[in-house]
């Protein structure tokens, strides 16, 4: 199979810099943007190095992920050898551009979660940080006693690479979803809510209303801490 080819400034995404003052970076990209992506960025993480590495929706439902130049002026070649992971190793069947996550582990390993399969199930996906292809698992619906719509909000890993989703089921009263995955994405974590819902929980505030989970985040003591609304 052929090697994905991204274009530099090329696309309807937009990167936008700006100076720690709060102006337009001018010496970012070109005049302070950079443009890649045919539908839109919807995912970005820094790594120490101040390179950014993109997530997007390809436009055949696949998601492409890239890394550009800390400076904004051009694909990070180095990365894989062409700026972005070989399309045979995306996260393919996603549906739309927003229900996916980036985010970057303890190692500086590249992990992407998204919603699949008509959004019945979930697939994580690593890549080490040369944007070479790691592993990945898909966690089935039956895995999560029954999915009927699932949105991704947040993607977050602790300290010992750790991985948790964040997220809710819009076919179930919007119900919040946790998901636990062991860090080596070889099932998920049964110590989680082991008494009950090994490796995941679900949660709604009550039947008659509906929640969603819009953000979240790793406490220092350890706990997740979730926000989100219900109507």
């Amino acid at each position: 199979m052929p090697r994905r080819r991204c274009v530099d400034q090329l696309g309807h995404g937009v990167l936008v810099g700006y100076t720690p003052q709060g102006r337009l970076d001018k010496s970012f990209g070109l005049d302070g943007i950079y443009y890649q992506g045919p539908v839109g960025l919807y995912g970005h993480c820094i790594d120490s190095q101040n390179r950014i590495i993109i997530a997007y929706n390809d436009g055949s439902n696949n998601i492409a992920v890239a890394r550009i130049t800390a400076d904004g002026s051009h694909l990070d070649t180095i990365f894989n050898g062409t700026g972005c992971i070989d399309t045979e190793h995306m996260i393919s069947g996603v549906a739309g551009n927003e229900n996916f996550q980036i985010a970057l582990d303890q190692n500086a390993h590249i992990v992407v979660a998204a919603a699949v399969n008509n959004q019945v199930d979930v697939q994580v996906s690593r890549y080490h940080n040369d944007g070479t292809f790691d592993t990945t698992i898909i966690i089935s619906s039956t895995m999560l006693g029954g999915i009927f719509q699932f949105m991704i909000t947040k993607l977050l890993i602790d300290t010992q690479g750790n991985i948790t989703i964040i997220g809710y089921d819009q076919g179930a009263l919007d119900a919040i979803i946790v998901i636990h995955v062991l860090s080596d994405l070889s099932g998920l974590d049964s110590l989680a809510n082991f008494q009950s819902t090994p490796g995941y929980f679900k949660y709604a505030t009550t039947s008659d209303f509906m929640q969603r989970a819009t953000d979240a985040l790793i406490c220092s003591d350890g706990r997740i801490c979730i926000v989100g609304n219900r109507t």
